[in-house]
């Protein structure tokens, strides 16, 4: 889990978006409300998941830590 934490901080902000231009547009005052509440949301989530990401964090070790690691090309 603590390794596709890296791949959901970066792709949740887009993805947030991708939902507030995708939302209907309805009366003018309920669409505030709703693109408000929406990105509210999407940044919580955000905020939530890099303190989760924060506790995996070794503050002991020098190495590199956190680090995601996949093969482009099988030889």
């Amino acid at each position: 889990m603590k390794h596709s934490l890296l791949t959901l901080l970066i792709f949740l902000p887009g993805a947030g978006a991708l939902l507030l231009l995708l939302t209907p547009k309805v009366l003018e005052l309920r669409y505030r409300r709703l693109i408000a509440s929406l990105a509210l949301a999407v940044s919580l989530a955000e905020f939530g998941f890099s303190l989760t990401l924060f506790c995996y964090f070794d503050q002991s070790s020098h190495l590199l830590q956190l680090a995601q690691k996949h093969s482009w090309i099988n030889s």
